[in-house]
C-alpha cells in the first residue's frame, strides 16, 4: 500500500517559471511572485529543519475552508497546488515507475494532475474530475496549455472510478471541502484503491492554529474564533446574497446564534449556495435557498413570501446582494447597467422591506449592506457608489418610518472586503483584483467574517436595541467617514 502525503522540497524547481508563464498568457497575471518565493524559502527552510530533526515527510501546506472564488483560486491557489504535488513526486519519483494514468481528484485548475505529469517525464495521461463547471473548464485549458495529455468532467468526487494498478490518484485540498460522511467515504476508496497498487497521493491541511500566507486572498466565512451566545434563538433572517461574500458569513453567524436562515442566490452560483446551506445546517438550524433575480419585483415578493411559508415568520430582513462593475468614464456607462446596479441594490430594498412589513413584529430588525463609496462616493464606481448613498439615505427614512411599530432599521457600511462581487467586477483587471485593499490604512481588504458580527450586534435586541437609523462604519482604519 502506497499513500504520499504533503512533503515540501528544498528550493523551487525551474518549472514554476514555466508554470507562471503558461497561466499569464492566459491574462492571470499578478502572481505576487516575491510572495510566493518567499513563502516556498520559508516552507522549504521548515521541511528541511523537520526532515533532519527525524520528522516523516511532514504535511506543511495547508487547505482553505472555503475555495473563494474563481480569480483567487486561479492566481494564488494553482501554483501552490502544482509546487507541491511537484515537489512531492520529485522525491518520492525514484521509489515508484510514472503512472500511466492519474486521476486529479477535485481537479480545480488542474494544477496537480499537471504537476505530476510532467513530474514524471513520461507519457502520462490526466482525467480531472470536479463538481464545478468553471474548474473542469478550466483544467482543460491547463492541460492544453503545458501540452498535457488530459482531459477534465464534472462529477461527484466521491465516486472515484476503478483504477488499474500502476495508476495514480491525486486529493490536493480536497477532502476538507466534503460533508464528514463523504469525506469518510473517500478516504476509505482511496485506502482500497492504494491496496489495490495504485499510487495515492494527499495532499494533507498545515497544522491548526497555522496561518498560510495565501489564505488572505480568500473569502473567510466561518469566524471561527466567534463566541455564539443565542442572541437570535428562534428568530428567522431572510439574507439577500447568502450564496457567499458578507451575506455567507452572516447568514452562518446568526445560524450560531440561533436563527433559521432563508437567503437567496443566481441559479449560476448554486454550488455556492449549498456550501452555505451546509454551514448553516452544520449549526444544526434550517436554511432555504432561493433563487432568483433580485432586479425583479416579483421575484423580491416572492422571497418574502416562501421565507414565512417554510420557516414560519419573519424576524430579520437584511438586504445585502449588490451589483457592480468599474468604468473608466461616464460616457462607457451604459444606460442599462445603470438601471441594473439600481434595481439590484436599491429598488429590491425598497421592495423586500414593503412586502416584509405585514410579517414583521415589534422587535424586528431590517439591516441594509451600505458601503465606504456610499460616504465618500468613487470616480470608478458611478452607479454603485450611488446605490449605496440611497441605501443610507434610505435607511435613515425607513428608521423614522418604522420606529412606532417597534422595527429598527440600520446598515453598515464596510470599506474594502474580499468578495466575489470583486472578482465578478468586469471593469477589473485580475491584477487590480489582486491588489484590492492594499490602500486601506490597516493594509488590506476585510473578511466577510470580520464583517458579519455588526449584523448580528444590529439583529440583536440584547444589543441594541437603542439603535435604529444608524450607518455603522466598518472600514480598516479610516477615520474621515463623514
Amino acid at each position: 500500500m502506497r499513500i504520499t502525503q504533503s512533503a515540501m522540497s528544498e528550493s523551487p524547481p525551474a518549472i514554476f517559471a514555466d508554470w507562471l508563464a503558461a497561466l499569464e498568457a492566459r491574462h492571470l497575471a499578478d502572481f505576487r511572485v516575491q510572495e510566493v518565493t518567499r513563502a516556498l524559502r520559508a516552507l522549504s527552510a521548515a521541511y528541511v529543519e523537520r526532515r533532519r530533526a527525524g520528522a516523516d515527510r511532514p504535511a506543511v501546506h495547508g487547505t482553505l475552508d472555503s475555495a473563494g472564488k474563481r480569480a483567487a483560486f486561479a492566481l494564488f491557489y494553482a501554483p501552490l497546488h502544482f509546487l507541491t504535488t511537484y515537489f512531492v513526486v520529485l522525491e518520492t519519483g525514484a521509489e515508484s515507475p510514472p503512472p500511466s494514468q492519474i486521476l486529479d481528484l477535485g481537479c480545480g485548475t488542474g494544477a496537480a494532475g499537471a504537476a505530476w505529469a510532467i513530474a514524471a517525464g513520461a507519457a502520462s495521461s490526466v482525467t480531472g474530475l470536479d463538481r464545478h463547471p468553471w474548474a473542469v473548464e478550466e483544467a482543460r485549458r491547463t492541460y492544453k496549455d503545458l501540452g498535457i495529455d488530459g482531459r477534465a468532467r464534472p462529477g461527484d468526487i466521491s465516486r472515484i472510478p476503478d483504477m488499474r494498478p500502476g495508476g495514480a490518484i491525486v486529493a490536493a485540498y480536497v477532502l476538507n471541502e466534503l460533508p464528514e460522511a463523504a469525506r469518510r467515504q473517500v478516504e476509505d476508496r482511496l485506502l482500497a484503491a492504494a491496496a489495490n497498487g495504485v499510487r495515492v497521493l494527499v495532499l494533507e491541511p498545515i497544522a491548526r492554529g497555522v496561518t498560510p500566507w495565501w489564505e488572505a486572498t480568500a473569502e473567510r466565512f466561518r469566524a471561527a474564533e466567534y463566541k455564539p451566545a443565542g442572541k437570535l434563538e428562534g428568530k428567522v433572517a431572510v439574507i439577500t446574497g447568502g450564496d457567499s461574500g458578507i451575506g455567507r458569513s452572516v447568514a452562518v453567524l446568526y445560524a450560531r446564534e440561533g436563527a433559521d436562515i432563508a437567503f437567496t442566490g443566481l441559479a449560476s452560483e448554486r454550488s455556492d449556495s449549498d456550501e452555505t446551506k451546509r454551514a448553516v445546517e452544520a449549526a444544526g438550524r434550517r436554511c432555504v435557498i432561493i433563487e432568483g433575480d433580485l432586479a425583479e419585483r416579483s421575484f423580491c415578493q416572492s422571497v418574502i413570501e416562501r421565507t414565512v411559508k417554510e420557516l414560519g415568520r419573519l424576524d430579520i430582513v437584511v438586504h445585502n446582494a449588490a451589483h457592480q462593475n468599474h468604468w473608466n468614464s461616464l460616457e462607457e456607462l451604459p444606460d442599462e447597467e445603470w438601471d441594473r446596479t439600481f434595481r439590484v441594490n436599491v429598488y429590491a430594498y425598497f421592495w423586500l422591506v414593503k412586502a416584509a412589513l405585514p410579517h414583521l413584529k415589534p422587535g424586528a430588525a431590517i439591516i441594509a449592506s451600505g458601503s465606504q463609496t456610499g460616504i465618500q462616493g468613487s470616480g470608478k464606481l458611478p452607479a454603485y457608489s450611488a446605490t449605496k448613498g440611497a441605501i443610507h439615505t434610505l435607511t435613515k427614512s425607513l428608521s423614522q418610518l418604522l420606529l412606532d411599530r417597534g422595527i429598527r432599521v440600520n446598515a453598515v457600511a464596510p470599506g474594502p472586503v474580499w468578495t466575489p462581487l470583486n472578482a465578478a467586477d468586469t471593469g477589473r483587471t485580475a491584477k487590480e483584483v489582486a491588489k484590492f485593499g492594499e490602500h486601506a490604512p490597516i493594509g488590506r481588504p476585510a473578511q466577510p467574517e470580520e464583517v458579519a458580527p455588526a449584523y448580528v450586534f444590529l439583529a440583536s435586541d440584547a444589543d441594541s436595541s437603542y439603535i435604529t437609523g444608524e450607518i455603522l462604519n466598518v472600514l480598516g482604519g479610516t477615520t474621515t467617514a463623514g
